[in-house]
């Protein structure tokens, strides 16, 4: 079992983060990115993607550890690295997080107790069944602190960790999957006014459709589920969401279905946009970017844009960044839209410190 403290307190005797490779671990696929400096701009240096037979991992749960370790392995053999420091994400139900408000104390081992006992008030597990970290991100005159308290089952990280040590890596480092994809996203400012007030929706479309809303490069909304439109709006019975045989979707998406397909998943997307508005302050999304296993994306991008009339484009964090010889250029760029979570687990390498 991965100990998040002494972790965090091993990697404070390095003068900064060593190189790492970013490994996102979900129910799809499995991708690998590894970033170096290139002057003032990052290089991408070793990447590879392995896509997962269905009910591999559910829900974040490594279901059958066997094969989901023989697809690692062929991604290890594809990127060709040498890298064995691993930054890894966890997501979905299985993650909590919290900001709290609490008096810093001086004394850091009482302040980290403090924070253990009143985290029992918002984690819904036994405290013995779960990893739990936090960081200061506020703290004002009056010593009183904002703290993230994060949470996550020790067991979905346990498994993580068993597999990549049984192909010889060692996990540095356990992110939350939301902050890597705010992380990545810096790199698309120059896709936007990443400085202004712009409020741009990223929708992720893999086992189901998510909703992030991000302003000034912060995540300020995230929701991890599929978002029905009014039962009046939707065409017919098809849920692409629903649809797991990938020949049958691409079956689909070819013949006049298709059509249908796409409007119901705009009409998705459409109601999470309103949704969003009417609980927030928000008065409009300006922008849109998608992310993930979208089929088509690059045209559903170009239609989206007209049917929602709000600017969309696909997230690609490569698209100015250099290449490695040995990283086919094509590819990376078809599969960058899915690619956002690796990344930025990249991204907490000392290339980018």
């Amino acid at each position: 079992m991965i100990n998040w403290k002494a972790l965090l307190d091993r990697l404070k005797v390095f003068n900064k983060p060593p190189p790492l490779l970013g490994i996102d671990i979900n129910d799809q696929f499995l991708s690998l990115i590894e970033l170096a400096t290139d002057g003032e701009n990052l290089k991408v240096i070793s990447y590879a993607m392995e896509q997962l037979p269905i009910n591999a991992i559910v829900n974040g749960e490594i279901k059958q550890s066997e094969i989901v370790t023989e697809h690692l392995l062929s991604l290890l053999k594809k990127a060709s690295t040498k890298t064995k420091s691993v930054a890894i994400a966890v997501s979905g139900s299985s993650v909590i997080t919290k900001v709290i408000s609490m008096v810093v104390n001086t004394n850091e081992e009482t302040f980290e107790a403090k924070i253990i006992a009143d985290a029992e008030k918002y984690i819904p597990y036994a405290l013995e069944d779960v990893a739990i970290d936090y960081s200061i991100i506020k703290t004002d005159d009056t010593k009183e602190s904002e703290i993230l308290l994060a949470a996550c089952r020790r067991e979905i990280i346990d498994q993580r960790v068993e597999i990549l040590s049984a192909v010889g890596l060692e996990t540095s480092i356990v992110d939350i999957k939301i902050y890597d994809i705010e992380r990545s996203f810096s790199l698309l400012k120059k896709e936007y006014s990443h400085g202004s007030h712009e409020v741009v929706a990223l929708f992720e479309h893999n086992t189901g459709l998510s909703l992030t809303v991000l302003q000034q490069g912060v995540v300020i909304y995230h929701k991890e589920e599929s978002f029905a439109p009014a039962e009046e709006e939707t065409p017919g019975s098809i849920n692409l969401i629903e649809v797991t045989d990938e020949n049958e979707v691409i079956k689909r998406v070819n013949d006049a279905e298709g059509e249908a397909c796409k409007r119901q998943l705009a009409q998705q997307m459409k109601s999470a946009i309103q949704f969003f508005i009417s609980s927030s302050q928000h008065e409009k999304i300006d922008r849109v970017f998608l992310a993930g296993s979208f089929i088509s994306i690059k045209e559903f991008a170009v239609w989206l844009d007209n049917w929602l009339k709000i600017p969309t484009s696909v997230a690609d964090p490569f698209r100015y960044m250099s290449l490695a010889e040995k990283v086919d250029r094509q590819d990376i760029h078809d599969h960058a839209a899915s690619l956002l979570v690796a990344c930025g687990l990249a991204m907490r390498g000392s290339a980018c410190q």
